[in-house]
């Protein structure tokens, strides 16, 4: 009996590391996006409902003023270079030791994303690395 409660209490430690970690990407995510945020939203002229979705819930709507809003987060916090590369080390940086493993994978595979004007690649790279992140988070 003693052993099936601690083989259940083991499960659930697991489970809520699980969700910790996930939840401590998910804020460091919304960390990057809000910063600078009066700045970017003057610039861009996006909709700052749909910024507060986007830092809530990362609604990725193909909203033009909005990628804007995402190239200017992306650039000023040097998530993205100026030749609209994902600075690696900045990345690293920025997520949570949990999962640090996974982020050269997730860069190999964002870092083609996006085509177009900066805007459009700013907000497919932000979104395939929010999304490989949230995956990769979420299986392990």
């Amino acid at each position: 009996m003693m052993f099936q409660v601690l083989a259940v209490l083991c499960f659930v430690a697991v489970v809520n590391s699980e969700e910790t970690t996930y939840e401590m990407v998910q804020n460091k995510m919304r960390s990057i996006l809000a910063q600078n945020r009066d700045e970017c939203l003057a610039s861009s002229k996006a909709d700052p409902a749909l910024v507060d979705r986007l830092v809530a819930d990362y609604h990725f709507p193909k909203d033009e003023p909005l990628k804007c809003y995402i190239a200017c987060i992306t650039l000023k916090t040097k998530f993205i270079t100026e030749d609209m590369k994902i600075h690696g080390e900045v990345l690293t940086s920025r997520v949570p030791k949990e999962v640090e493993s996974v982020i050269a994978e997730i860069i190999e595979k964002c870092q083609s994303a996006g085509s177009g004007t900066n805007c459009d690649i700013a907000y497919e790279k932000l979104k395939c690395v929010y999304t490989g992140l949230r995956d990769k988070v979420k299986k392990n």
